[in-house]
């Protein structure tokens, strides 16, 4: 990597350069990012709904174009094509920044965002590149309405989407932020459905996984477990470094009221302090 690009790079960081230095990533040659994605009428709705009250009514429009699109494609792999500068993208993906490696040229970027709507990988790009411009840089994290309303979902997509963009510091300032209080506060991942969505999407590592794990931990700890003991014994089948994790936040809280115990035990056996205590000590 040169110097030019190492400075750009440098950028991903809480020290944001200059206006000047940021929008200079906006300049020179552009890649057509190619988006393949696919979904069913249920994930439609879903991603629309937790959309509608957050975007503005272009990128609505946007959303149901690409829904249409499915349609007519009666559920096959439909793509969106969207121009984006290389620079840009290269200081914030690292990802892209890889496939830029191995061809400097490259002019075509494939992206397979599975189930989700481009519409969503279109707001990531839209707030970076207006980011980018703006005079103090500007982060991509939800207002404390946002978190307690049904459009809580749509931060989860984009934090899907900054993950499959390979825009790993992005995600993670999202994640640490918002998306473990969603988690933790909101039932973001308590539905048996959104939880198999995350395990999906998130990779093996993900930080959230450890967060969703010990919720539902706590959850089953406190008899308010959502999901049946089947359904637990399966999803930890079919993912089994997420069983993993649950195990070990089992062991963890079971370590921990171990522990609470032992030390109730003790001072149980500890002497009181009494009033003759007291009167000694004056003395």
């Amino acid at each position: 990597m040169d110097s030019l690009v190492d400075r750009d790079r440098m950028m991903i960081a809480p020290e944001y350069p200059t206006r000047t230095v940021r929008e200079r990533l906006l300049d020179g040659p552009v890649v057509d990012i190619v988006v393949l994605y696919s979904s069913d009428s249920v994930q439609q709705s879903h991603q629309l709904s937790a959309a509608s009250k957050i975007v503005v009514p272009d990128r609505r429009r946007h959303f149901s174009e690409q829904v249409e699109r499915l349609q007519q494609n009666q559920g096959d792999v439909s793509k969106a094509v969207i121009e984006f500068p290389v620079r840009a993208l290269e200081a914030a993906s690292d990802l892209f920044k890889q496939s830029t490696d191995k061809e400097p040229q490259l002019s075509k970027w494939v992206i397979n965002i599975g189930t989700i709507l481009p519409g969503y990988l279109m707001e990531v790009l839209d707030w970076y590149s207006n980011a980018l411009r703006a005079k103090h840089w500007k982060r991509f994290l939800p207002k404390i309405s946002s978190l307690e309303e049904d459009d809580k979902f749509y931060w989860l997509y984009i934090y899907v989407v900054m993950r499959k963009l390979g825009m790993h510091n992005f995600a993670n300032e999202l994640g640490s932020s918002s998306i473990q209080e969603l988690v933790k506060n909101h039932r973001l991942a308590d539905d048996v459905w959104m939880l198999q969505f995350l395990l999906q999407y998130l990779s093996t590592d993900d930080p959230i996984l450890a967060h969703i794990a010990e919720r539902h931990v706590h959850l089953y700890n406190v008899g308010q477990c959502p999901l049946s003991p089947k359904q637990c014994d399966d999803i930890c089948e079919d993912h089994p470094h997420f069983g993993v994790l649950v195990r070990n936040a089992h062991q963890l809280f079971q370590d921990t009221e171990d522990a609470l115990m032992i030390m109730d035990s003790l001072s149980m056996e500890t002497d009181p302090f009494t009033d003759e205590d007291e009167d000694e000590m004056k003395l």
